[in-house]
């Protein structure tokens, strides 16, 4: 007789990565950049210095320093060749996470600061952005179950007078023993109703994801289709993990994204674009 697997989940995490698992599956354009990118990282102590060079369309780089003095706290500062300086300030305080963000650029500063609460059960999120007249936002999401759970998210912004929400929810189980999926669901004010489902086909390797849209004012739809196939290589006793990823659409928006872990750094090549018409390409070296 088989046993019967133990139903763990982590925290439910905040709501705007809600299906997560969906959106990383056919969304992962979004993960890589577009044409050619180096991303050079060493660490010193309690220092991170990083470099990124890119070539598309016009040379790009930015130095990148992370400071981490002790565990619940880290500082980040970043400037580019546009003059773009960054700074950011992470504080853990228990189950509370401080954020601090802020940006100068062109005479300019703007800023967002968060206050996340994490019990492991509880994800709540409060924001402040000052950029575009400004904007307070707030967010829930919590599990009603190890595998059922729902939250919401509204936003007020300033100069405009207006807001907007959205509520969601979320299922995610074992079927057929150690095959897992998901179910997600979300609407916001504008009518807009997303489902969509994650499928383990075949336990650490095969997955399929699934993701349908409608406008219920307009009744505009679109289906978006992922999967994502992971394999590890084992070279003089290396271990190399790969991963495939591939996307369409009802409009045929493909894509293919194919990633490579190796001991002294990670490699990943991105080909999107119209039906057979790759041609926006993301060639990202890690080292």
């Amino acid at each position: 007789m088989s046993e019967k697997i133990k139903l763990v989940f982590p925290s439910p995490g905040p709501f705007h990565v809600l299906d997560q698992e969906v959106s990383s599956r056919i969304d992962f354009k979004d993960d890589i950049d577009s044409g050619l990118n180096l991303k050079a990282s060493r660490e010193l102590k309690n220092l991170m210095f990083t470099v990124n060079i890119a070539k598309e369309p016009a040379l790009y780089y930015k130095g990148n320093i992370t400071f981490t003095p002790r565990d619940d706290l880290v500082v980040e500062t970043s400037i580019n060749n546009e003059k773009m300086v960054d700074l950011s300030i992470q504080h853990r305080i228990k189950e509370t996470t401080l954020n601090l963000f802020l940006e100068s650029y062109n005479k300019s500063i703007s800023g967002m600061s968060t206050v996340q609460w994490d019990n492991n059960k509880t994800h709540m999120e409060v924001k402040a952005i000052s950029q575009d007249g400004g904007m307070f936002g707030l967010s829930v999401h919590h599990a009603l179950t190890q595998q059922l759970s729902a939250g919401f998210e509204g936003f007020f912004k300033v100069a405009q007078k207006s807001g907007g929400g959205s509520i969601g929810g979320r299922y995610r189980n074992f079927i057929f023993g150690n095959h897992t999926y998901e179910i997600c669901s979300t609407y916001n004010v504008m009518g807009d109703l997303s489902l969509s489902n994650c499928f383990s086909i075949v336990p650490k390797f095969l997955s399929l994801a699934t993701r349908f849209n409608i406008n219920t004012s307009s009744m505009e739809s679109s289906f978006e289709l992922g999967t994502q196939i992971l394999h590890s290589l084992n070279i003089h006793n290396h271990e190399i993990p790969l991963c495939l990823k591939l996307r369409t659409d009802s409009k045929k928006q493909n894509g293919i994204s194919f990633d490579v872990a190796t001991p002294i750094g990670g490699i990943t090549l991105g080909l999107f674009g119209t039906g057979t018409k790759l041609n926006n390409y993301g060639i990202n070296l890690n080292i």
